[in-house]
C-alpha cells in the first residue's frame, strides 16, 4: 500500500508536533508497562521472578514515571490502575518473601491454555496405541540387568 503526498504530509506534522509525540509515547508506556506487570503478576503467582518483580514494581512507585503519566490528560485515567497493579505485586512478592515457600496460584487463564495444549498432544497420539509387554517383561526378569 502506498499513501499519498497528501498523507505522508499528514504523518510527518503528527510525528513534528511535540504535544501528539508526547501524547503518543505516554500511550505506549502505558501500554508496555501494564504489559509488562500483567506477566510479572502471573509470574509470581506462579513463585517464578519474584526478584524482578519486585524490584520493577517498586521503582515503578517510588521513580515518578506514574506521577508523569497523571499529569497528562490521555493518560490520567490509567494512572491509577497502573499504581494498584504495582502495589498489587509488591504485596504479593512481601507475601512470598515473609511465608518462604508459597503454593503457587494458577489464573483459570493459565489452566485454560494448559488444557488446549494437552488436548492439542492428545489428537496427534493414535487414537489406539498396542504396546507390547513382552520385551519390558523380559528385561525385567533378567537379572543381569539389574
Amino acid at each position: 500500500m502506498q499513501l499519498s503526498k497528501a498523507q505522508l504530509a499528514r504523518i510527518e506534522r503528527i510525528r513534528s508536533d511535540p504535544d501528539i509525540s508526547a501524547i503518543a509515547w505516554r500511550q505506549r508506556v502505558v501500554a508496555e508497562t501494564t504489559r509488562y506487570l500483567d506477566g510479572l503478576a502471573r509470574s509470581v503467582r506462579e513463585c517464578k521472578r519474584v526478584d524482578e518483580a519486585s524490584n520493577f514494581a517498586r521503582w515503578l512507585q517510588f521513580s515518578g514515571v506514574i506521577e508523569l503519566l497523571q499529569e497528562c490528560p490521555a493518560t490520567s485515567a490509567s494512572a491509577p490502575a497502573l499504581r494498584s497493579k504495582a502495589q498489587n505485586v509488591v504485596q504479593a512478592c512481601g507475601q512470598i518473601y515473609r511465608g518462604g515457600k508459597v503454593k503457587p496460584q494458577y489464573d483459570a487463564s493459565d489452566i485454560a491454555e494448559i488444557n488446549q495444549k494437552l488436548n492439542r498432544l492428545l489428537r496427534t497420539l493414535p487414537t489406539e496405541t498396542v504396546i507390547d509387554a513382552e520385551p519390558v517383561n523380559a528385561l525385567l526378569k533378567a537379572p543381569e540387568n539389574f
